[in-house]
């Protein structure tokens, strides 16, 4: 009953984390088509920079709040674990605040400082309540539902007005709107309370050292990921940075898998502390792995074809090289958090990140000193996820070996 609950859970937050992706790609031709792209373009480098403050915002914090309330008393603890999150968030929040609204001021952009009520509602964000409630795909209907709702909002009154001002207010409402929601079907009866008691630079600093692995993990493995577009950009051209974004869909389709596991998975081993289930979905997704590599060999010179109509054999072979980047990353997502929390060890799962992130420097590096060709780079992404994987599957071992020595203690 528990593996059932799990899996109708986790296809439940990865179907709606695809479809809420899905909304925001159908918009951008339209809004292109009424706005142009000039106008167009602007709000979406506003809005770039208003995700990356929000990603600031999230780094590894809520896996620190799920993990503090994750256990039997949850209703005890969730006051101060939302303290916890509220006030890690508010202290980032206001350091680049501070920052970005300095940067719009000089250069006259005042209408774009409206968009920062965003990361503003995103301090009281609880998503990760949900999560440690065992509760996910509640919000996740809610998000879906929410962006529904405002796609067509946004359809119908930017085709009539063509204005990007609607535009920009109706961005804001939909974040408005989606925290109230949230909180009214709050999986708890709660008052956060404690978030009104005097903050102290004591708190602060033991917050910031709690939470700092859970921030290190999520930071490495993300910042790896996202720099890639970056890096070929300034070596070697535009043509490769749009090649690198089209393929790097792959693996942000394998990163909303990744949130099924942060978000179901992690807390589900918090609250149950069943290894053996968790043994069961880690063989499965590494035997499904392995196979789909012969049906995406093919696929991947059809999605070539479709993107590149004149790519040749290498570029095909690209396309593939991303499925298999993808698979690792979900892979190592899944030796992660998951294995460790059966442990309550999972504040040291950075180190298994840190040592990736130390060998793809070293990689990038001896890459950058020497001919730098895109597929050379490709190949040194994959395997930069090498001693990530090793170390957490060791791990994984070493529970099994742990959990077979117990049960033969008992049958003795």
């Amino acid at each position: 009953m528990k593996l059932n609950k799990l899996l109708s859970e986790s296809a439940l937050v990865f179907l709606g984390q695809v479809i809420y992706f899905i909304f925001p790609m159908l918009l951008i031709a339209h809004l292109l088509d009424v706005l142009g792209k000039h106008i167009y373009g602007s709000y979406a480098f506003y809005m770039s920079i208003i995700s990356l403050i929000v990603l600031f915002q999230n780094l590894g914090i809520t896996s620190y709040g799920i993990s503090l309330i994750s256990g039997k008393n949850q209703d005890k603890l969730i006051e101060s674990a939302y303290r916890h999150v509220t006030i890690f968030r508010i202290i980032t929040f206001t350091t680049i605040f501070v920052f970005v609204s300095m940067s719009l001021l000089i250069y006259n952009e005042y209408k774009w400082l409206f968009l920062l009520v965003i990361p503003l509602l995103n301090i009281f964000s609880i998503d990760w309540i949900y999560a440690a409630y065992l509760k996910a795909g509640v919000f996740v209907k809610i998000q879906v539902a929410n962006s529904l709702f405002f796609f067509l909002l946004i359809y119908f009154m930017v085709n009539s007005n063509k204005d990007l001002d609607i535009l920009i207010a109706l961005t804001v409402v939909q974040n408005i709107t989606l925290l109230v929601l949230s909180y009214f079907y709050m999986p708890c009866g709660i008052h956060f309370i404690k978030i009104k008691e005097k903050i102290t630079i004591n708190e602060v600093v033991n917050i910031f050292k709690e939470s700092l692995p859970f921030v290190g993990y999520s930071f490495f493995d993300t910042m790896r990921t996202n720099s890639g577009g970056f890096i070929l950009g300034i070596t070697l051209g535009a043509y490769y940075s749009g090649y690198w974004s089209i393929c790097e869909k792959f693996i942000q389709t394998a990163s909303s898998a990744t949130v099924v596991i942060n978000r179901v998975l992690f807390p589900f081993v918090k609250r149950y502390n069943d290894f053996n289930v968790l043994k069961k979905i880690i063989y499965l997704a590494f035997l499904i792995v392995f196979l789909s590599y012969i049906p995406a060999f093919y696929l991947s010179g059809f999605i070539s074809d479709f993107f590149f109509s004149e790519a040749n054999s290498v570029e095909k072979n690209y396309i593939f090289l991303f499925i298999v980047a993808s698979s690792l990353v979900l892979l190592n997502s899944l030796l992660g958090l998951p294995v460790y929390a059966f442990t309550n060890e999972e504040k040291n799962i950075w180190k298994s990140s840190f040592a990736s992130i130390i060998f793809y420097v070293i990689l990038l590096l001896t890459w950058s000193l020497n001919d730098m060709k895109f597929d050379i780079f490709l190949y040194m992404f994959i395997v930069s996820f090498l001693p990530s994987i090793i170390l957490r599957f060791l791990y994984f071992l070493k529970i099994i070996r742990m959990e077979s020595d117990k049960f033969n203690g008992k049958k003795r």
